[in-house]
């Protein structure tokens, strides 16, 4: 049950429902989702940290930047 509720949890903000959304199709870094989402970067940061701890999704760097995908 204390699974259940934390998924919930996590995926219950409207910006990282969206995220998870978008990531389903490619992977994104924070500056096209903050484009796409119209939000702040600094927001975007805060939920990918979250989705990200919680084991939701995984990144990986190119050059400068760093992607994010879906964790299967």
């Amino acid at each position: 049950m204390i699974n259940l509720v934390e998924f919930l949890n996590t995926i219950s903000g409207e910006t990282r429902l969206r995220i998870l959304v978008l990531l389903f199709s490619r992977e994104l870094c924070v500056c096209d989702l903050s484009s796409i989402m119209e939000e702040s970067q600094p927001n975007i940061s805060r939920c990918l940290a979250m989705l990200r701890n919680e084991g939701f999704i995984k990144n990986i760097r190119h050059g400068k930047f760093i992607f994010y995908y879906i964790n299967i």
